[in-house]
This record gives structure tokens, C-alpha cells and sequence, in this order.
């Protein structure tokens, strides 16, 4: 629960401080790394996690001892993180926003503009619920929890899907699916920033969910064509998760975006865990056509969803957001 909880608080915080410190002309571009290297330690893990299963009862220990290592490593890099220049700006201190700008990103860089009056503190959530920014946190909400429901649900039972739809070798299958999140996060890193965020937020949801209902709709499908849908279903969500990093931050102002994005990521994260919880319930229960169709129900919604209410955000900037 506690490594959770502070999970959770940097998964918010990270986001909103990266993106703040990240010039806007390649902003899109240094956030898709994020997602690159997340895919990156999603894979890892899956090999992990096969390495020591067989270890016995104290496999867990050994996972979860893995796990300490990349963060512990990362310690000293972050004792020395410096503040976000946008939020020193905001609150008005312009000063000390100049010095970090100058050292971290360029002395040519200019620093931004010093807020007049220091935004308030109270009323956050009231302001994200309020006619001027409620469609995007609908967004938000919307976007990151659809996205991930399918994410989570297949990804951490992908071995046992391809059991339940006959595929051979369901560890290569689980291979090749996850060697594709890898790639995908790549492709999204790749093309960001060259197509209109709207167009790569509403795209992805239709392509993934074509992918899906064709494995669901298909009769007697070959394992090939299994594993080819899946792959094209995994690479084309990694590469929309891309836009977790760029797109929620650029959704929000200075002073709303790390509210923003906590409750865009909590809805994700409630989402995530109902759906990787009934997943195998619901395969058990009812056969894993259903489960895979409630997936592409999810993915139909939250393209509906996007494609009615979702700006486009691609060339805007964070101090100038709305």
C-alpha cells in the first residue's frame, strides 16, 4: 500500500514538473521519452517477473528487491531536482525562475513571464469542476481512463488470453505483445509531434478498437492472426500513451496542472484496477469473447468521448493554456 501511495504522488507530480521545465518547441518529443522508458520497464518486468517465478515461495521477495534498484539509483538525481520555473513564475518569483532557466535549460532561453498576482490556493478542484475547465477534466478523466482499462486489463493477463483463444505458445505470444508496447511507445516518440494531438488522441482509440473487434468477431482465427492483432493493438496504445506525458499537462494551466493531472491519473488508476480485477473474472465466467468485447465497448466510448470534447493542444503554451 505505501509503495502504491508514493507511486501514485510521483506519477502526478513527475508529469507536471518535466513538462513545466521542457521548452515548448520540443516539448512533445523529450515527454515521449517517459512513456518510451515506461514501456521499457513494462517489458523488463514481464521478463522479470517469468525469471523468478519458479524461485518458490519467496519469488515475491526477489521481485519486489529488483524493483529497489532502478530507484534506488535514481536517488542522488532526484535530491538534486531544482523547481519548476513556470510555478516560481506563477507565484511570483520571477528571480529565481530566470537563474534556473539559465542554468538548466540555456542562458538564450527566456525565462517565463512573472505573474502579477500569485494565484490562490484554495478552490482547485472547484475551478477544474467549473464551466471554463470541466470539459477538459472530462477529457483528461476520459482519455487516461479508457486508455488504460484495456492497457492493464490485457497487458498483465496476456499469457492467459492467449491460453483462452488457443494460441500455441502463449509465452511467445506474451513476447511479441510486449516487445510491441515497446516499439509502439518508440513509433509515438517518432511521429508526436508530427501530426495534430487531436488526430493521434482519436485515431488510436479507433485503431485499437477495430483490432480488438476483429479478434472478437472473427471465426476460428489462426494463432498467427491472434498474435498479429494483438501486436497491432499493443503498439498502437503504447504509442497513444505518449500523449499521457504530452497531452494531460497541456490540457491545464500553471496553476491547475498538477490537480488536473492527479485526478485525470486517479480515475485511471480506479479504472485500471476494476478492470484488471474482472478481467479474469469474466473470462472465467463468460469466455474471453465477452471480456475482449467489453474492451472494445471501452475503447469505442472513450474515442466518442474524445472526439466530441478533446482540444487540440499541439502548438499551445503552458503559461498561456485556455
Amino acid at each position: 500500500l505505501l509503495i502504491g501511495f508514493l507511486l501514485g504522488t510521483d506519477y502526478v507530480v513527475s508529469k507536471a514538473l518535466l513538462s513545466e521545465f521542457t521548452p515548448g518547441a520540443f516539448r512533445g518529443r523529450v515527454m515521449s521519452t517517459l512513456s518510451v522508458a515506461w514501456a521499457g520497464g513494462y517489458t523488463c518486468a514481464y521478463f522479470v517477473g517469468y525469471a523468478l517465478s519458479g524461485s518458490g515461495d519467496e519469488a515475491w521477495r526477489l521481485m519486489l528487491a529488483c524493483g529497489a534498484i532502478p530507484c534506488l539509483l535514481i536517488v542522488p538525481l532526484r535530491l538534486t531536482l531544482p523547481e519548476s520555473p513556470l510555478w516560481l513564475a506563477a507565484h511570483g518569483r520571477h528571480e529565481q525562475a530566470l537563474r534556473i532557466v539559465r542554468r538548466y535549460v540555456g542562458r538564450n532561453v527566456a525565462a517565463p513571464l512573472a505573474a502579477l498576482t500569485p494565484p490562490p490556493n484554495a478552490g482547485r478542484w472547484a475551478q477544474l469542476l467549473s464551466p471554463r475547465w470541466r470539459r477538459r477534466t472530462l477529457v483528461a478523466c476520459a482519455f487516461f481512463t479508457f486508455q488504460v482499462i484495456p492497457y492493464f486489463a490485457v497487458g498483465t493477463f496476456v499469457t492467459q488470453v492467449l491460453d483462452a483463444l488457443n494460441v500455441g505458445n502463449s509465452f511467445v505470444g506474451g513476447l511479441a505483445y510486449n516487445l510491441s508496447l515497446l516499439s509502439g511507445a518508440v513509433l509515438g516518440l517518432l511521429i508526436v509531434d508530427r501530426m495534430p494531438r487531436r488526430t493521434f488522441l482519436v485515431g488510436s482509440f479507433g485503431i485499437t478498437g477495430a483490432a480488438m473487434l476483429w479478434l472478437v468477431i472473427a471465426t476460428n482465427p489462426t494463432p498467427t492472426t491472434i498474435v498479429v492483432l494483438f501486436v497491432i493493438f499493443a503498439g498502437v496504445l503504447s504509442a497513444a500513451s505518449n500523449l499521457v506525458y504530452v497531452y494531460l499537462p497541456e490540457l491545464f494551466p500553471t496553476s491547475l496542472r498538477a490537480s488536473g493531472i492527479g485526478l485525470a491519473i486517479a480515475a485511471s488508476r480506479v479504472g485500471s484496477a476494476i478492470s484488471t480485477f474482472l478481467l479474469p473474472v469474466v473470462v472465467g465466467r463468460y469466455g474471453v469473447h465477452v471480456a475482449l468485447g467489453a474492451c472494445v465497448a471501452v475503447l469505442a466510448f472513450g474515442g466518442l468521448v474524445c472526439h466530441l470534447w478533446a482540444p487540440e493542444t499541439r502548438h499551445c503554451r503552458l503559461d498561456t493554456v485556455g
